[in-house]
């Protein structure tokens, strides 16, 4: 689960960032630099990442809640399940903007945007929070 979080984590700084390349095709005026950013079609590998970044996300935090219940007969509310669920549910709110975005709608890209930076805060968030949980479990703490 750690370094299933931690690759999490790394992959959705690399679907922000492809997202952000698509925002730059989109909204760019320099002719060279679209020209550049179309050929490596930013928008269509967000769009397919993203979607099992979402998969993905939602299988782990249910998978690390099952996990933790299976173990310890208990769930341990607290900053690390909180923040699973937070992302699961940022993600999906997301996900739901898609068709709007898809109309050209400046309020849901710019919706969208600021949501994917608040998942991009939680992953980092959940990612050190399990660091805690397993020095704990370690016996580090």
């Amino acid at each position: 689960h750690p370094l299933a979080m931690w690759g999490a984590v790394g992959y959705a700084g690399y679907v922000f960032y492809l997202g952000s390349q698509a925002r730059t095709l989109r909204t760019t005026a320099d002719q060279e630099v679209k020209k550049d950013l179309a050929k490596k079609k930013p928008g269509q590998k967000h769009f397919v990442l993203s979607a099992w970044l979402l998969a993905a996300t939602t299988f782990f935090t249910f998978e690390g809640m099952a996990n933790t219940y299976t173990r310890t007969g208990k769930l341990f509310p607290g900053p690390h399940l909180y923040a699973g669920l937070g992302i699961v549910s940022i993600l999906a709110f997301m996900t739901a903007l898609v068709p709007a975005m898809q109309k050209n709608q400046l309020w849901a890209r710019n919706t969208h945007f600021t949501l994917a930076v608040g998942a991009l805060g939680l992953f980092g968030w959940q990612a050190k929070t399990g660091l805690d949980i397993v020095g704990k479990l370690l016996g580090f703490k």
